[in-house]
């Protein structure tokens, strides 16, 4: 089975217990090595500290935080380059935190014989392939322009560098290999958005009752917890709930 670098943006004011949860327990199934590229939402608090001493005492697998290097037109695209100069695996694993797997082992297992058959192996989202899951050989990301930027109103980041993929040989939705939305995965798009929304105090607004069932799971989540981020799960709940400040 194929062993993927992971390369990871990750925003600096947001935690993802879940995720680090299955990094911890899993990565050693995928990953050659991961990078993290932390982005500076300029929003407090910021877990930097926290999640960097948390990957080198407990990863699995060799972790790599990566600096931003080179003029910055869009932060996405820095962030994706910036660790695709370190990374020197022969397959790369574009994630997210709010990717979920049910049950890793048959999933990777699934994927690993079409990546490299075929340009790529994702899920669509519009025209976009997401990044939230994107399998892609390094050859196939050298054939590109390697522009991960947004292209408004046209595509979001990825789409630019989704349609030159494409352009080399089809690719391989996740659909495709029996692995269903829903059933093998989920993703939950607007997460970091709604936990963004709720430090500016302001309301979450996107996709309320997933999110809700989330914020109240990743708070039990049996892994270690900055009380910062428990902290955030019941703001989130007082702001999207009546009951909260009566419980």
């Amino acid at each position: 089975m194929k062993k993927y670098d992971v390369l990871l943006t990750w925003p600096n004011s947001v935690d993802y217990p879940p995720f680090r949860k299955f990094l911890r327990d899993y990565s050693p199934l995928f990953a050659n090595k991961i990078f993290i590229n932390f982005n500076d939402t300029l929003i407090e608090p910021n877990f930097t500290e926290f999640l960097t001493n948390w990957f080198s005492l407990h990863s699995p697998v060799e972790v790599e935080f990566v600096g931003c290097h080179g003029e910055q037109k869009d932060w996405r695209d820095l962030s994706i380059n910036s660790m695709l100069e370190k990374s020197t695996g022969e397959f790369v694993w574009f994630t997210e935190q709010d990717f979920f797997i049910k049950d890793p082992l048959p999933f990777f297992e699934s994927v690993s014989p079409m990546v490299g058959l075929s340009s790529g192996v994702s899920f669509r989202q519009s025209t976009r392939l997401h990044p939230a899951c994107l399998f892609v050989s390094r050859e196939n990301i050298e054939k590109t322009s390697k522009n991960f930027s947004a292209n408004p109103p046209e595509s979001d980041h990825f789409g630019i560098f989704s349609k030159e993929l494409e352009k080399i040989e089809p690719v391989t939705e996740l659909k495709d290999i029996g692995l269903e939305a829903g059933i093998h995965w989920f993703h939950h798009n607007g997460l970091s958005h709604n936990y963004t929304l709720a430090e500016r105090d302001q309301v979450p607004n996107y996709d309320i009752p997933n999110f809700l069932a989330y914020n109240a799971a990743s708070r039990e989540c049996v892994i270690e917890q900055d009380p910062r981020y428990v902290e955030l799960t019941h703001k989130v709940e007082r702001l999207l709930t009546d009951v909260k400040i009566f419980v």
